[in-house]
């Protein structure tokens, strides 16, 4: 847990500004981490990352679907459509707060 939470930290980290994120522990071993970024062209809306215990990230982008519903688009374009409600927003702050916490 505490390589995650380091992993997502660093991984966010890079940003000069304050950025939210929302996350969702979806299970055991993997985290879904909404981001305010906007994906590169030529994919519309926001990035997502699908973060693992392990270190693997699948990368994609997320749009609003119908009402808190967002859809999903890996890059392997496989998709997902998750309700918005299980995600929890989370700043830089608190990566790093719970990361010195659990060290």
């Amino acid at each position: 847990m505490r390589v995650l939470l380091a992993f997502i930290t660093l991984l966010f980290s890079v940003s000069a500004l304050a950025e939210t994120y929302r996350v969702w522990q979806y299970t055991d071993d993997v985290y879904v981490v909404l981001t305010e970024t906007a994906c590169l062209k030529p994919k519309t809306g926001l990035q997502v990352k699908a973060i693992r215990e392990d270190g693997k990230v699948i990368k994609g982008c997320y749009v609003p679907d119908v009402k808190n519903m967002i859809r999903i688009t890996w890059d392997n374009n496989d998709f997902a459509v998750l309700e918005l409600r299980p995600f929890v927003p989370m700043s830089d702050a608190m990566f790093n707060l719970m990361n010195k916490e659990m060290k």
